[in-house]
């Protein structure tokens, strides 16, 4: 029977180092077995393909942190649509990832689609990480044409599309705003 002063003592639960490199093998093998095995004649064009519509001149790390998350998932080519101030810092830490650039996103979202058909549409598509919400000048980007876009962009059969972050924010925006101007008076609160 333990006392009062043994039942309040901490107990300290000690691993050696020894043990923990046997999970960490253990965890690592449990999780290689659900990866698909990878042809040895396989090529990068073998291992998939997708298209990041990413970045901006304020947000230069998202599309790092997308490229360099699909290459670590084991895509095999990565292609990154950016503006230039993107460029430099992806090409510096992430030299295996095609880079097409482009006008930013938010002041001229039509060319997007057109270079994306160039490259042959195929693969998967982001959309949104970084792409920020306002242009150069710091103005509102155009909800409104950043949501055709993405219009046309899911049009592509059998190409998975991804919205995050601000392509979604664009997308809320461009919906309040016909909203608001087909005399709804929707507001994000949920009031008119």
């Amino acid at each position: 029977m333990l006392n009062m002063k043994q039942s309040e003592r901490k107990v300290r639960l000690v691993v050696s180092d020894a043990e923990r490199s046997l999970a960490r093998k253990d965890y690592e093998r449990e999780l290689a077995a659900l990866l698909p095995r990878r042809p040895e004649d396989g090529h990068k064009g073998s291992f998939g393909r997708v298209h990041l519509f990413c970045g901006s001149p304020t947000y230069t790390g998202a599309a790092v942190l997308a490229a360099e998350g699909a290459l670590r998932m084991g895509c095999g080519l990565v292609y990154l649509y950016a503006p230039t101030e993107v460029a430099a810092p992806v090409r510096v830490r992430l030299p295996e990832v095609i880079i097409r650039e482009m006008p930013p996103i938010t002041e001229e979202p039509h060319v997007y689609p057109a270079q994306l058909w160039r490259e042959g549409v195929g693969g998967a598509l982001l959309i949104g990480c970084g792409i920020g919400q306002v242009d150069r000048k710091g103005e509102a980007a155009s909800a409104g044409a950043v949501a055709e876009m993405l219009d046309r962009l899911l049009l592509c059969e059998g190409m998975p599309v991804v919205l995050d972050a601000d392509a979604l924010n664009l997308l809320a925006r461009a919906s309040e705003e016909e909203a608001s101007s087909a005399g709804g008076g929707f507001t994000a609160a949920g009031g008119s």
